[in-house]
């Protein structure tokens, strides 16, 4: 199964792969480009989920406040507690770690298409990927609900990402 990071914007592009079955779609494809892929078949749309914005070699938690020094081991707090970055405009993001020690800054909001399921059954597609990063269980719990109902998740902040709108 290919990632989203492949970035496969088009039919065309999935043809580079050929040792791919399935394909996640670009969380930059829009509704209309959905709409002209063939063979929906190989193709996963994510209809929930956060898309990494950056990994990063530097891990700002252990030069933060996990005591990182050239000769201190970091006490890994990742282990233990959540943490976020917060931009200039009050904006949280989430921020994740690898057993490498590896960063990855998360979007603030996740994409929330649940409620277009019908309309996504519509332009051919039958499967779907849902991404859970850190949600807690009784949130994913209530995920796979909304999933199966066809209907957006209430109370959470969310993004439709670049599905009505398509990216410039």
């Amino acid at each position: 199964i290919g990632d989203y990071k492949l970035n496969i914007l088009n039919s065309y592009g999935a043809t580079l792969y050929p040792e791919i079955g399935l394909f996640t779609v670009s969380m930059e494809i829009n509704g209309d480009e959905l709409s002209r892929l063939t063979n929906k078949a190989a193709f996963l749309p994510v209809v929930y989920g956060r898309t990494e914005l950056m990994i990063s070699q530097y891990c700002p938690i252990g030069a933060t406040v996990g005591g990182v020094t050239k000769s201190t081991p970091c006490s890994m707090p990742c282990r233990t507690r959540k943490f976020s970055l917060t931009d200039d405009k009050g904006e949280t993001f989430p921020v994740m770690t690898d057993r490498f020690c590896r960063s990855y800054i998360m979007n603030g909001k996740p994409v929330n298409n649940l409620d277009l399921l019908r309309e996504y059954r519509s332009k051919g597609f039958h499967r779907f990927r849902i991404d859970l990063t850190n949600e807690d269980y009784p949130s994913a719990k209530a995920l796979l609900a909304a999933f199966d109902k066809e209907e957006s998740v209430k109370g959470i902040n969310y993004t439709r990402g670049h599905y009505k709108r398509g990216i410039d």
